[in-house]
């Protein structure tokens, strides 16, 4: 519906706008199609990002900011000095786990372009897919997801160690 070439919102936007003069074809195009694919991904993962920094923001003590203001401190320095620090730890897990879940999702690239075109949107989760169950050889489609186990083992080591780290402190 967004990205549809003759009647899609997108194209109908960026024409009304006077920024295309005739539909693109976002998902068509190998170097349209990622970026197109990116923009739904984030679209979706907004709410996530929203609640867990909104739950991180609450937790902060007001008095906290009433002491920085009694201190002299601008609205940017208790920004940088009291929120940012506050939210370190919110802001680590929801990147990582929002990383884990873009590099796992397949639902996206499956629906709009299913790896096209010509592979360009192709992510290791798809390939595991089209390989393990459309080629039925399940040994190569069961090796594929091994190979992000290091990957998510380093960052999942990491996580734990900084949020550890802080929670000693």
């Amino acid at each position: 519906m967004i990205y549809n070439d003759v009647n899609g919102v997108a194209n109908a936007v960026l024409t009304g706008v006077g920024l295309i003069d005739r539909p693109i074809l976002f998902l068509a195009r190998p170097e349209n199609a990622l970026w197109a694919i990116l923009i739904g991904v984030i679209w979706q993962g907004t709410p996530f990002w929203t609640m867990t920094f909104l739950a991180g923001l609450q937790s902060i003590p007001g008095e906290l900011y009433e002491a920085a203001e009694i201190d002299g401190a601008t609205t940017f320095k208790s920004f940088l000095y009291i929120t940012l620090p506050s939210i370190a730890s919110v802001i680590v897990v929801t990147t990582m786990l929002s990383t884990i879940f873009t590099i796992n999702g397949i639902d996206f690239i499956y629906i709009l372009t299913n790896g096209g075109p010509g592979g360009a949107t192709t992510t290791f989760p798809l390939l595991a897919l089209s390989d393990g169950l459309r080629a039925y050889d399940l040994g190569i489609g069961s090796t594929i997801p091994l190979l992000f186990f290091p990957f998510f083992a380093v960052i999942i080591y990491f996580l734990t160690k900084r949020l550890l780290q802080n929670e000693g402190a």
